[in-house]
């Protein structure tokens, strides 16, 4: 079963969509544009960034008293 807290997602999801913003800002400034597939690709990447996130966020939680 794979470990899952709705909240702590959705805190892990502003985080991962911060994450995102800084992406694209990056991609404009390197390369000049943003491409279909860069939006396609971000919107991919992003809910699985904050999965990962937060499942680390679940294991520092386990650990406060």
């Amino acid at each position: 079963m794979m470990p899952f807290d709705k909240f702590i997602y959705f805190k892990a999801m502003r985080h991962a969509l911060g994450l995102g913003a800084v992406g694209f800002g990056l991609i404009w400034l390197i390369w000049g544009e943003i491409l279909p597939v860069d939006i396609a690709g971000m919107s991919l990447a992003i809910p699985l960034v904050a999965y990962i996130i937060h499942v680390l966020m679940l294991f520092g939680e386990e650990n406060t008293p």
